[in-house]
């Protein structure tokens, strides 16, 4: 994200573009949490490295949060479910068969969960990538078009027309930041 970054399970340093000096996203986040200016000025201007091992803006983790607690909740629920089904139907039903129904239902829940992740996130990785090549071939081919319709854009977000054609102007001379 951020025009560079580097992640770390504890640490998350990203590189200022105008500077291209690292950015300390922990000590950044703290100064935010302890509403401290000054320190939200420091951690802006020193490099993380003088500092050694710090919290991370968001850690490796967070890219799966909502996963696991989608899965996790479907899990549960499902295989409660699946559980209660089998002893309401039969008074007769065995503690064994009640585990393996459980047992059976998790691990086919589990399975399914991920590659119901893994397929719809390479969709939309796919979907992404061809909207990309799409705009590129946009840009490439009728760049005054592709301004229009960026400028019009931000002008239907509150941003004056003069500061969305200077912002369109600047980013398409970079195609790669603009994309």
């Amino acid at each position: 994200f951020f025009f560079g970054s580097t992640v770390y399970p504890t640490m998350t340093i990203i590189q200022d573009p105008k500077t291209h000096k690292p950015r300390d996203m922990g000590a950044i986040r703290h100064a935010y949490q302890s509403r401290d200016p000054e320190a939200t000025k420091i951690a802006h201007e020193t490099s993380p490295l003088l500092h050694g091992n710090q919290e991370g803006h968001a850690g490796l983790g967070s890219t799966f949060v909502k996963s696991i607690v989608f899965g996790g909740l479907d899990g549960i629920l499902t295989t409660f479910a699946i559980v209660s089904a089998a002893v309401g139907a039969s008074d007769k039903i065995d503690t064994a068969s009640v585990l393996i129904f459980g047992f059976a239902n998790l691990f086919a829940d589990g399975f399914a969960m991920g590659f119901g992740e893994y397929t719809s996130s390479r969709a939309e990785m796919d979907f992404a990538k061809a909207e990309r090549e799409r705009e590129r071939w946009e840009l490439e081919s009728h760049p005054e078009g592709e301004k229009k319709e960026m400028v019009d854009l931000y002008v239907s977000k509150g941003v004056s027309r003069e500061d969305a054609t200077l912002v369109m102007e600047t980013l398409m001379k970079y195609p790669e930041v603009y994309l």
